[in-house]
């Protein structure tokens, strides 16, 4: 005889329902964790990032004896280099370089000059390099709607490669002609902070930062580290800018490849093409208005992230630091002088 088989129990609908339950609510408990360790890992992958253009920064100091400017102008009316195009010899990327600087030295000599349809510069422009760009970040590879301007017929949906990185060039950035002139230093925000009396005057040149945008009749020279007297070490050089689209109001996404044209009242220009009309916030962050981290952030004259609760900054002496938004605001601003007297500050 057969022996008699027990019957199969299977699971009724009611415990397969309590066992998907109790997996969701797993993996619902894991997924912030998660999410949070892979954020983690983009934020020191962007500090290693920030770390190596503030490496490239320090060779071409080493070199030039003084820092880039952070956007140069030869002289009055003329086309230069920005402080990215500048580090590209000292990021393997001296190719690149060669092909821009050609264009500026013709630039320079012509100004009228325009890039036709289909020149092989078009491609490098609208070129997007991972060096400038954080992990973090969602921002578009290449402006397609850069402001145009200048002569010429450039071809339909120009494009700008774009960065996540700008320099720092400090709190107050209308110098004019003379760096030597007083201005009243910030005198509500600052009033009392660091010992600074109300309505104290001081002179431009200790209220701006390391990667000021000048030309000969602007300022006193590029940077070198002698003039960086409030420490290297508390003293920002670069900061992340994440430029999400923006509104039909709103500025457009920061670009990269920075070349510049002066025009008298100050503003900074492109070449006519490629050819913005952006000035000196397509490359360069102003420390007066406080850092954000929100994805609906469009000033691109502030410091922003895609990193919640802050962003990354790099300092003149190689580190690199994730700074909170919650930062007293007045010592952030300090970060962002390189003379400004305040040595004292806690980030």
């Amino acid at each position: 005889m057969q022996a008699e088989r027990a019957p199969r129990r299977g699971f009724t609908l009611v415990e397969l329902l309590v066992v998907i339950a109790i997996i969701g609510i797993l993996v619902a408990l894991l997924l912030p964790a998660v999410q949070a360790a892979r954020e983690a890992a983009r934020r020191t992958q962007c500090i290693n990032t920030e770390k190596q253009i503030i490496l490239a920064l320090l060779m071409t100091h080493d070199v030039s004896e003084a820092f880039p400017q952070g956007i140069s102008i030869p002289t009055r009316g003329r086309v230069g280099p920005s402080w990215t195009t500048n580090l590209l010899p000292y990021m393997e990327e001296q190719a690149v370089y060669d092909q821009i600087y050609d264009w500026l030295v013709e630039k320079s000599n012509n100004p009228g000059l325009t890039l036709a349809a289909g020149d092989p510069l078009i491609e490098v422009f609208a070129s997007n390099k991972s060096a400038f760009r954080c992990a973090s970040s969602t921002m578009a590879d290449a402006d397609t709607n850069p402001q145009y301007s200048g002569t010429g017929n450039p071809p339909n949906n120009p494009q700008m490669g774009t960065s996540n990185y700008r320099g720092c060039r400090g709190v107050r950035d209308n110098a004019g002609n003379n760096l030597s002139k007083n201005v009243n230093w910030l005198p509500n925000e600052f009033n009392g902070f660091q010992g600074v009396p109300n309505n104290t005057p001081r002179p431009i040149s200790t209220l701006i930062g390391v990667l000021y945008p000048g030309s000969p009749d602007r300022l006193d020279g590029p940077t070198s580290i002698s003039k960086i007297t409030d420490g290297t070490s508390k003293t920002i050089i670069i900061g992340e800018v994440e430029q999400r689209e923006p509104p039909a109001s709103a500025p457009s996404n920061v670009e990269l490849w920075e070349t510049t044209q002066g025009s008298d009242d100050g503003k900074y220009r492109w070449p006519t093409w490629p050819g913005s009309h952006g000035d000196k916030d397509d490359t360069l962050f102003n420390m007066w208005f406080e850092s954000r981290s929100s994805v609906n952030w469009y000033d691109r004259d502030a410091a922003s992230s895609a990193h919640p609760g802050g962003a990354v900054f790099g300092f003149c002496d190689g580190s690199a630091h994730f700074i909170s938004e919650s930062i007293v605001w007045q010592a952030y601003a300090g970060l962002g002088t390189r003379a400004g007297g305040e040595t004292d500050l806690e980030f």
